[in-house]
């Protein structure tokens, strides 16, 4: 499925991601399966991600 296909599906995905990063599950998953920080541009896309992984190995390193 393309990025445009289904407006409605792409809410509805985040709206769940978002539950998913206020709930804490977003950064107990990355965590599990991830070793790197997460990345800067989905940090800038998702600012109560940012709050969460603020001075943490999780924040993006600043260059």
């Amino acid at each position: 499925m393309r990025k445009d296909g289904d407006p409605e599906l792409l809410a509805d995905i985040d709206d769940q991601i978002d539950a998913m990063i206020d709930d804490g599950t977003y950064i107990k998953l990355y965590r599990k399966y991830f070793r790197d920080p997460i990345a800067a541009d989905l940090i800038v896309e998702r600012p109560k991600l940012a709050k969460q992984v603020m001075n943490t190995d999780l924040a993006p390193s600043r260059r």
